[in-house]
């Protein structure tokens, strides 16, 4: 039987299979004070209701996630911009970092496993440049 086979979620007493039709969010982000989290300003998809507008995405299930970010420097703060992903308030893998010149971008990609309900963010690094509203893209994935 087509759709009850799958994760051991379950809705109504059957189980389901969770896919990227349910489990994605992607969005643009506001603009960014050095420090902070980067927080959804308009949200582009959230499949499945797993993005707050803070900025955190919450696993509906087990499983490989993509977390990208892109974003390009503000005027405020100063030198570089350098952001991080966080899972579960600690930051995981490396920084995405830019070198200062005009329109200075930065861009990070990660793949992440998680379980259900642990969480995740992006964030700029304090001491650094802010980002500019309208040039930040955030997504979260689940690959598997």
């Amino acid at each position: 039987m087509s759709g009850i086979i799958g994760n051991a979620q379950s809705r109504s007493g059957l189980v389901y299979r969770y896919t990227s039709a349910n489990t994605m969010s992607s969005y643009s982000g506001a603009a960014n004070t050095a420090g902070t989290i980067i927080a959804v300003q308009t949200q582009l998809v959230d499949a499945g209701g797993n993005q707050n507008s803070n900025g955190t995405y919450t696993c509906p299930v087990s499983g490989a996630y993509m977390c990208m970010c892109t974003a390009i420097g503000g005027s405020g703060g100063s030198g570089n911009i350098a952001i991080s992903l966080y899972k579960n308030g600690s930051g995981i893998g490396e920084a995405a970092y830019s070198i200062g010149a005009q329109f200075e971008n930065a861009n990070m990609h990660q793949i992440i496993s998680a379980t259900a309900g642990q969480y995740f963010y992006w964030k700029t690094w304090s001491g650094y440049r802010d980002l500019q509203s309208g040039y930040i893209n955030v997504t979260f994935y689940l690959m598997d």
